[in-house]
């Protein structure tokens, strides 16, 4: 598929017509996409490919602790379409895991956690989390 796009002339040129290709897929499971036009004719697209957002956090049924988790943010370089599981190992302590990113640093709860993809903030509320209380995120591309 080839579809003609405008170029910015933030970049440092006259705007020029331009046409983006996109291909199959790649490993990550994106298609690439190639931009050709003057200049950089046939010069792989290293620009964002689409937008993933973080949705709010889903507290699990049998959850024991009231508490949030909000301020979720996403580091789009680095970010992926995947689930994040922050599981509770204590009342303060929690474990995080990316069903593709695999486990991350303990989050603690009230101190904002700033991982490399996922940035967020546990709150906790008037009854106490405990041990196996879990909140599931889920980053997708839009």
């Amino acid at each position: 598929m080839t579809a003609p796009m405008s170029v910015s002339p933030l970049i440092g040129y006259t705007p020029k017509q331009h046409y983006c290709t996109i291909g199959n897929a790649d490993a990550t499971g994106y298609p690439t996409a190639t931009i050709t036009g003057t200049p950089g004719i046939g010069q792989p697209f290293t620009g964002q490919q689409g937008v993933l957002v973080a949705n709010p956090a889903q507290a699990a049924a049998g959850n024991v602790g009231n508490g949030t988790v909000g301020a979720l943010t996403l580091d789009q370089t680095v970010a992926v379409d995947e689930d994040w599981a922050l599981t509770a190992t204590s009342a303060t302590n929690f474990t995080v895991a990316g069903s593709v990113s695999g486990a991350k640093a303990a989050a603690t709860v009230g101190t904002p956690y700033v991982g490399a993809a996922i940035h967020f903030t546990i709150t906790a509320g008037g009854t106490a989390f405990v041990a196996g209380d879990k909140f599931t995120v889920r980053v997708t591309a839009t």
